[in-house]
């Protein structure tokens, strides 16, 4: 387990070269010459006195050699004394090295816990991200954070973040949290994409956690969380940016009136997520959102654009209220309704003839005749008057009527695809 305290801070942020040159400078320890050795003439006097002359030297060395520990002890005793100043000032002058540390660089460390941070007063910017660690814990002393990656840690609470009235970036993606929770007043960038969650769950966003920040939090990430639904995100009255691709979201109508409540969004991100093969899906958020939306997964919405959809809705909204409003249609026409011969083309099946009509006459309609039936009729009637002119007679409506009934009732019928009742 690795810890963050102040001895594993000077060793990733401390400068070697610093700490060689302090080592370097150290004294070296007083060393003590030994004695000298008596003198032959005291070891070995004359004859006259030498007993006497030998017991002074032996009282003499023992004098030397009590005076020599005497001094190496004293000299041990500075020499410790020494240590500890000099170990004294190398602690201040390393904290006071640490203390003026903006940026922690603690990145890939295999850092498990934190200890103590106290010494880094004055950082602004901490990289914690890539190592294992599985809560946040004694953040306090880093009043002045701005900055905070926790990228691909073992997260999975949100907790001491409160502590932090400086901090206005998190990252905390690939993490393992569950609840977005504790989130300090005055974040404005939240990144907390690709939880790794349990299979089946979905990221969930605390309503109360949001109204903490719903004035000052600007981006907001929470891509790949299998998310079904964004409602909390209507509580930020001032977010920019809205990135919620890859999730489940399946409800436009929900997706529109989040949208609507965003008074100040301009890019939005859905993409990878099953609402966005709805067919009017780009058209209907745009039309939900504000005016100031500039950029919907990641295509420009301009103002042209806006204009046409807005026009577009607005001549619909015009023709389902006209519908509305029109009267009834009429009933359908009555039982007594003479239907016209059915071998007669120029009546429409379709527009019945009631009996006070037929009172003046017969009524011929022009029907929606095909073309081929049209061209049929003119060819023979052309034929026909062709042939009274060489025959110098000519014949009567009736009989022409007659005549044509008679010999292409069939192939009409066939055309049209009914059967005359005498031939069922």
């Amino acid at each position: 387990m690795v810890g963050v305290n102040i001895e594993t801070l000077w060793a990733w942020l401390g400068d070697k070269r610093r700490a060689i040159r302090k080592i370097s400078e150290r004294s070296p320890p007083k060393t003590i010459e030994p004695p000298s050795a008596p003198s032959d003439e005291l070891l070995h006097p004359g004859i006259a006195g030498e007993e006497e002359k030998e017991d002074e030297g032996v009282a003499e060395a023992l004098r030397l050699k009590m005076k020599e520990s005497d001094e190496d002890k004293e000299g041990k005793e500075e020499e410790q004394e020494q240590e500890e100043e000099e170990e004294e000032a190398w602690r201040k002058e390393r904290e006071a090295l640490l203390s003026r540390v903006t940026h922690l660089h603690l990145e890939r460390r295999g850092i498990t816990h934190i200890e103590d941070v106290g010494v880094c007063p004055a950082a602004r910017v901490a990289f914690l991200q890539h190592n294992h660690l599985t809560r946040l814990a004694n953040l306090r002393p880093l009043r002045l954070l701005q900055e905070l990656y926790l990228q691909d840690n073992h997260i999975t609470r949100l907790e001491g973040l409160k502590e932090l009235p400086s901090l206005r970036r998190l990252l905390v993606g690939g993490n393992r949290v569950g609840v977005v929770e504790g989130l300090p007043h005055g974040l404005q960038e939240l990144h907390i994409q690709e939880q790794r969650l349990p299979p089946g769950d979905a990221l969930v966003l605390d309503p109360h956690a949001l109204a903490a920040v719903q004035d000052t939090l600007l981006l907001l990430d929470v891509s790949g969380n299998r998310m079904t639904e964004l409602g909390p995100v209507g509580l930020l009255n001032n977010l920019k940016v809205l990135r919620a691709g890859n999730n489940d979201l399946r409800t436009l109508s929900h997706l529109a009136a989040v949208l609507g409540r965003l008074r100040h969004l301009q890019e939005a991100y859905f993409t990878g997520n099953p609402v966005t093969a709805h067919r009017r899906y780009r058209p209907a958020l745009i039309l939900a959102s504000q005016p100031k939306l500039e950029n919907l997964d990641g295509r420009a919405v301009t103002s042209y654009s806006r204009d046409f959809l807005v026009q577009t809705n607005r001549h619909r909204r015009a023709l389902r209220q006209e519908k509305e409003a029109r009267p009834p249609s009429p009933p359908e026409a009555s039982q007594d309704a003479v239907k016209p011969d059915a071998h007669l083309l120029f009546t429409s099946t379709s527009h019945p003839v009631t009996t006070s009509e037929c009172a003046t006459g017969p009524m011929f309609v022009l029907g929606a005749l095909r073309r081929p039936e049209f061209d049929l009729i003119l060819s023979r009637a052309q034929r026909r008057a062709r042939a009274f002119e060489r025959e110098g007679t000519a014949a009567s409506p009736g009989s022409e009527l007659e005549d044509w009934s008679v010999l292409d009732e069939e192939r009409f019928y066939v055309s049209n695809g009914e059967i005359p009742e005498e031939r069922r």
